[in-house]
């Protein structure tokens, strides 16, 4: 997540939802791996069977601002900042946990045994299946969802939001294929990386 001061005159309370055409939906798929080789990835993998055809993929822009399929490839219009989307991203997450029972789940690339991962004193909760990494956050707190992305947002992520909380057994530290695919079944948003990689787009289900 962002550290350090905003730049002179950025705000961010002003940016707003944008719902973007079909190019947004054809990066979003691409990023799952649909219409490619399957992603290797479980959650990014079980996430290709929802309707993403239906329901809305947008992003949050400052008023005024449109987006083409060039800036979904090529970076943010001069408009936006990383920083702005990054932060949009946290206050999204924490207000959709706000209820309570609900889960975000990032899917990062790495592996649970990379040797950095023991070198770190403090880290969010995490979560291995097979050799993938999970960064799981059920609490609605500005300061563990952002730990949690700044650790585990890389590159070629995506993100879950989904009503059903983590089981017991999903507390032990490891997840199953199954579980995942029973929590990808009933996701809310879907989030991947955008712009590339300084920003994010989210399907909504319909």
């Amino acid at each position: 997540m962002p550290r350090g001061p905003r730049p002179a005159g950025e705000s961010w309370n002003d940016w707003g939802r944008l719902v973007l055409g079909l190019e947004a939906r054809v990066h979003l798929k691409g990023r799952l791996g649909i219409g490619e080789e399957a992603s290797g990835l479980p959650l990014s993998n079980a996430l290709r069977s929802l309707p993403l055809d239906e329901g809305e993929v947008w992003t949050w822009t400052p008023p005024g601002t449109s987006i083409t399929a060039r800036d979904l490839r090529n970076g943010l219009p001069k408009s936006m900042s990383q920083q702005g989307e990054q932060a949009r991203l946290a206050e999204f997450i924490v207000e959709y946990l706000r209820p309570g029972g609900r889960l975000a789940l990032i899917e990062d690339g790495g592996s649970p045994s990379a040797p950095w991962l023991m070198n770190e004193p403090v880290l969010p909760p995490r979560l291995a299946c097979d050799d993938r990494l999970y960064w799981p956050v059920e609490v609605a707190d500005m300061t563990a969802v952002a730990e949690s992305l700044r650790w585990g947002l890389g590159l070629f992520n995506c993100i879950v939001l989904t009503p059903r909380p983590l089981s017991r057994s999903d507390q032990s530290g490891q997840l199953t294929v199954a579980e995942i695919t029973s929590l990808a079944a009933v996701a809310q948003h879907v989030v991947v990386d955008a712009f590339d990689f300084e920003g994010f787009v989210v399907w909504d289900r319909p």
